[in-house]
């Protein structure tokens, strides 16, 4: 009885400290319009812009120019933290692209469009499901991925997680790319936080958007979630 009691507490200090450290949080849940609320209660309240439109509990991304707009308040958050994790849940259409250059899920760029040495970002491409930190442009860079493209038209729960320099990816639950040495969120934005913070727009001239991808899920916390905090949501969300 008392192991059972112990697992029980276990689970429930897990979700508990989670949530406590959630401070974004779009299910897309009672939206209307062009509008998405902050369901963390943080205020990170974002617009959709372009082709983007509220699909049943989540956004589907159209196939011109859509994307969310979440606003500059989380890009100042983002610099702040030493911890942090972003998790999204999302699927792209079988007949979607994937080839070339851009196909970004998320951004937070100081600049709308990067060059090869100016510009400061964090960010995820699903062309190669590759997390990039940059201190100047894309010859600046830390990364981890893949090396592949993502799915298509099965739900995906990726996770990305940095504590310091140590950065890990999770794709479905699971451990798929680490890399200790990924610049610091002080170190990428010493100075200037990211006021384009963009989910399915690249933050480079002559990308493409993410097109004909549907977005259910998006969570930030101050901290690195734990693989089995991150295994519990994407059960959760399954």
């Amino acid at each position: 009885m008392k192991k059972i009691l112990f697992f029980l507490f276990t689970l429930l200090s897990m979700g508990v400290s989670a949530q406590k450290s959630l401070i974004l949080h779009y299910d897309f849940k009672g939206d209307k319009g062009t509008s998405i609320s902050d369901k963390s209660s943080s205020g990170y309240d974002a617009t959709l812009q372009g082709s983007a439109t509220l699909d049943k509990g989540s956004v589907y991304l159209g196939n011109e120019n859509g994307y969310i707009d979440m606003g500059t308040g989380i890009g100042e958050k983002l610099q702040q933290l030493n911890q942090f994790t972003i998790a999204v849940r999302y699927k792209v259409d079988s007949e979607a692209s994937l080839q070339g250059h851009g196909y970004f899920l998320w951004a937070f760029s100081t600049l709308p469009y990067n060059t090869q040495t100016e510009g400061r970002y964090q960010a995820y491409k699903l062309n190669v499901q590759r997390s990039e930190n940059s201190v100047g442009g894309w010859n600046n860079e830390t990364i981890m991925d893949i090396g592949k493209p993502s799915e298509k038209r099965t739900w995906q729960y990726v996770v990305y997680t940095q504590d310091g320099e140590k950065g890990k990816l999770y794709l479905n639950g699971e451990l798929v790319a680490s890399n200790d040495q990924m610049f610091t969120m002080s170190r990428t934005f010493p100075e200037q936080a990211p006021t384009y913070n963009w989910m399915g727009r690249a933050p480079f001239k002559g990308d493409s958007y993410l097109k004909g991808t549907t977005i259910s899920d998006v969570r930030m916390y101050d901290k690195a979630l734990t693989e089995k905090q991150i295994r519990k949501l994407y059960k959760k969300l399954k």
